[in-house]
């Protein structure tokens, strides 16, 4: 697979700035040896890559298996920016403040999916990869023979995390704030800025779409992040759907974006057209609300 240009000099660093790697090396050993299945998986997921096209991921066996690989693999294969997967990686992992084991398995599928984002061949995914279980484990748990055999047997796909479900406020609130987003890129901001001065009721949305659209862009995602660690699950969604549409975000991306936030898990990658159909009905009522027409 031809990589594109922007990605090619991507370093280590920067794909692991962000993720907490004391968290990965301090699991127990027993659940060390469920993440080298992952990371076995993730490696061959390369090889498919290679020979039948990131496009057709879709159609991989552990791309039906596992739920979370799913859940971020169709970023990948949608076309989502080395930036947005990361950032949606990273969000989900907030979520995961008292699980290490479910911060683990988060963590290394999210990276492995961002080297596949890079074009990194399965040998340096899995050796890569392989190295943030850390020295202890690799030299007196895994060992040499461990290792061999990791690269020959089969792979067990293990789902064990539990996402959340969430009610319909939550899914309102979502479906404003992509209409809003997909405005943006339409129309402008200004017409947005406009809804938020002279429709909506809500006083912490405007509030925070006042400040953060008033920051300079290279602020902006910092000064996001910092508000919504210490916010309320719905503060949180509604900061991330104004980060998307400052950032004109595509529907795809701000779906994400909004869910990573408050840990949903959504099968978006199997309706996306019926996301995409309620956020356009949902743009035409607040062009109505805004004498659009």
């Amino acid at each position: 697979m031809k990589v594109k240009n922007e990605f090619k000099y991507k370093k280590w660093n920067e794909v692991l700035d962000g993720f907490d790697l004391e968290r990965i090396k301090q699991i127990p050993v027993a659940e060390k040896f469920k993440i080298v299945e992952i990371i076995k998986m993730i490696s061959k997921e390369a090889e498919y890559t290679k020979e039948h096209g990131y496009k057709n991921l879709v159609n991989s066996k552990f791309y039906q298996e596992d739920q979370t690989y799913r859940l971020l693999c169709f970023l990948y294969v949608k076309d989502a920016s080395f930036n947005d997967i990361k950032d949606i990686t990273l969000n989900y992992l907030n979520n995961y403040k008292l699980s290490d084991v479910y911060y683990c398995k988060f963590a290394i599928i999210g990276i492995g999916v961002i080297m596949l984002k890079l074009g990194r061949d399965s040998k340096t995914i899995f050796n890569a990869l392989m190295v943030l279980l850390g020295q202890d484990f690799l030299t007196y748990n895994l060992k040499l023979v461990g290792y061999e055999n990791a690269l020959r047997e089969d792979i067990e796909v293990l789902n064990t995390i539990r996402y959340k479900e969430y009610e319909m406020k939550y899914k309102q609130k979502k479906y404003k704030m992509l209409a809003l987003a997909h405005m943006a890129k339409i129309d402008g901001l200004d017409l947005v800025e406009k809804y938020f001065l002279d429709v909506t009721d809500n006083k912490k949305a405007k509030l925070y779409f006042s400040i953060l659209s008033n920051i300079h862009e290279e602020l902006l995602y910092r000064s996001y992040h910092f508000l919504e660690q210490d916010a309320d699950n719905m503060d949180k969604m509604i900061l991330a759907g104004i980060y998307c549409i400052l950032r004109k975000k595509d529907i795809l991306v701000g779906h994400y974006m909004m869910n990573s936030c408050i840990g949903k898990y959504d099968h978006c990658n199997e309706r996306l057209d019926s996301v995409e159909k309620n956020v356009i009905e949902v743009y035409n009522t607040i062009k109505k609300e805004l004498e659009m027409e």
